[in-house]
């Protein structure tokens, strides 16, 4: 590695850092750490911290004012100002870091839940230790390798209390349509669970596709006429989780498409749950709708093929695409995907694991190929 890169020098900060010992430590600034700040996106080496929920930086007061209040940004668009967002941004376990690392592991530690094996659906392997939310219950996809699933409480490894158990049958009848705001504190609230619950850590998956399907028009605001179906293609699967849909009388199907989905699948031998032909089957109470949700992985290829849309479809049309943390403008595999979904009118709803990322995204879907070169694209991607 050469010496003078970034990366080099970043860790041999850190090893120096850490042989000067704890006490050192704890005050030690790695060189070129700085913050974006939260209101006018400059980078700043001394930024200010919102004192109420630690978790909002800011490059100068005059940026912090100018945030707490909702304001009409560039374009038109109203942006809600952080004091409507702050309270849903408090956690007592939940630390953001002066370098703008949130420490994930010191979280876990203090759950007794940062091991390798028998930690349930936060479990990270052997002789793998995340750093990363977007890591974390890697290793618990081993479960279904099991012929069932475990327990809420065993794969929650959490007290009753600070389970968002599926059954609802302890926790008081839940509000519906829900009227929770798009935060934390809110969906807490709405699920009857303590901010001291580490339940989000996990739950951003789930909620993060509900959130999108939200944006996209597919959750009602009133309670449907009629049962319906909704068939979703979740792509470049890495990490999965069980999450239930507060969308009454309606039938979900997700069907995952990814190198560790279907690497799951080559490995599974009947009765195993990876070998079946749906992974997690859930049906909600009756109070609820008994809507359903069925998970599946694809048993095709460690990619999804978007020309199977065209012909020789092996699963249902989907009513939607999801990609989270896609990494659109940085895996190729991603190419033949976006000019297929507007050339067919696949509603197709991403995230991304940071804000540089979304802009980019953005320009990618912007500049994705014009439907006229479908063919084309597709020709090219079935000869690589």
């Amino acid at each position: 590695m050469d010496d003078l890169s970034p990366n080099y020098n970043y860790q041999a900060s850190i090893c120096e850092a850490i042989r000067k010992g704890l006490q050192e430590w704890k005050g030690f600034k790695f060189p070129g750490a700085s913050s974006r700040c939260f209101n006018c996106d400059k980078l700043t080496e001394t930024p200010l911290r919102c004192s109420a929920c630690k978790a909002i930086k800011y490059c100068s007061k005059s940026c912090q004012k100018d945030a707490w209040n909702t304001k009409v940004v560039e374009g038109g668009t109203v942006q809600k100002g952080h004091r409507y967002q702050c309270a849903g941004l408090k956690f007592p376990w939940a630390k953001l870091e002066p370098d703008g690392n949130f420490l994930l592991w010191f979280a876990l530690s203090m759950r007794d839940l940062f091991a390798a094996g028998g930690n349930g659906w936060w479990a990270q392997g052997l002789g793998h230790r995340s750093y990363s939310p977007y890591e974390i219950g890697h290793a618990g996809a081993q479960l279904l390798l099991l012929e069932r699933h475990p327990s809420e409480q065993n794969g929650w490894c959490l007290p009753r209390d600070e389970v968002p158990l599926l059954s609802f049958q302890e926790n008081k009848l839940l509000k519906y349509p829900p009227d929770f705001e798009h935060n934390w504190k809110s969906y807490y609230e709405w699920r009857g669970l303590p901010l001291t619950s580490p339940a989000a850590l996990l739950l951003h998956w789930p909620l993060s596709v509900y959130r999108l399907l939200f944006l996209m028009g597919f959750i009602p605001q009133t309670s449907p006429e009629s049962r319906r179906k909704l068939v979703l293609y979740y792509i470049g699967v890495q990490l999965w989780r069980i999450g239930a849909s507060p969308t009454k009388y309606t039938d979900v199907e997700l069907i995952m498409f990814g190198q560790r989905a279907y690497q799951l699948t080559t490995l599974a031998k009947p009765p195993v749950l990876a070998s079946k032909e749906y992974v997690f089957e859930y049906t909600a109470p009756a109070e609820y709708g008994s809507g359903t949700l069925r998970i599946r992985f694809d048993k095709t290829g460690p990619f999804w093929d978007p020309k199977t849309l065209l012909f020789n479809r092996p699963y249902p049309y989907p009513d939607a695409l999801i990609g989270l943390n896609a990494g659109i403008s940085c895996h190729e595999q991603w190419r033949p995907v976006l000019p297929i979904s507007r050339s067919l009118k696949i509603p197709f709803g991403v995230t991304d694991y940071q804000t540089l990322m979304i802009r980019q995204t953005r320009r990618t879907l912007i500049d994705a190929v014009p439907p006229n070169q479908l063919s084309i694209v597709l020709q090219s991607h079935g000869n690589k």
